[in-house]
Order: C-alpha cells, then sequence, then structure tokens
C-alpha cells in the first residue's frame, strides 16, 4: 500500500501495521515500546481488528511525529512533520517573497 488512497482505505490496526515498516522497527521492538504483547498484535493484524484505547494511545505516546487524527481515523498526513514542514515552507517562501519585494522596491528607488 503506497499511494495515497490506499493509505486512507486502511483500518487501525493496518495503520498500526504500517507505522511498523515505516519506522523500520522490528515487531518486537514496537511492542516493547507500546507494551503490548506480540501475540496480541500479531491477532488484532491477522483479525484486522479494531486496536484498544490503551494500545492507540501508547502509539501516541512513543511516536510523537504521529499523527494522533491519522492514527485513529486515517485522515491527513501520517506524520505531523510532513504537514508542519509543509507550513514553514509556505511561511518562508511568503517572507521571502516579501523581502525580494522590498529589495525590488528600493532598486527601483535608487535608480
Amino acid at each position: 500500500m503506497n499511494t495515497k488512497l490506499d493509505l486512507l482505505q486502511m483500518t487501525a490496526s493496518q495503520r498500526i501495521k504500517h507505522i511498523i515498516k515505516t519506522k523500520n522497527i522490528t515487531i518486537k521492538d514496537f511492542c516493547n515500546r507500546v507494551g503490548i504483547n506480540r501475540d496480541t498484535l500479531g491477532q488484532m493484524v491477522k483479525n484486522d481488528s479494531d486496536p484498544k484505547l490503551p494500545l492507540l494511545q501508547a502509539c501516541i505516546r512513543e511516536f510523537p511525529d504521529l499523527n494522533p487524527i491519522w492514527l485513529l481515523m486515517g485522515e491527513g498526513e501520517m506524520w505531523k512533520d510532513d504537514e508542519a514542514t509543509s507550513l514553514d515552507l509556505a511561511k518562508d517562501i511568503k517572507e521571502m517573497k516579501e523581502q525580494l519585494n522590498k529589495i525590488g522596491e528600493r532598486l527601483e528607488n535608487k535608480l
């Protein structure tokens, strides 16, 4: 599942599996970090059942860059940084345009 549409159609348990893959961590490491038994995680993914609230909370706590709205509802970007980076970049571009306009005005005044 690589397309944006695929990511939107994931179930919550598939999103958890995707976190493990994307973070490039082992299932054992993930389970240790979020405090879940490996067999419990395996059954959840196998049955495509909804994760319990404590697991979702642990994911949000252990992966602070994870977008909780994406985790819970499958909406938005997976990582907060993606959104923050886009917003910061747009802000930087706007500021640069303003600075260029000011420089252009000063050049025109000097000519």
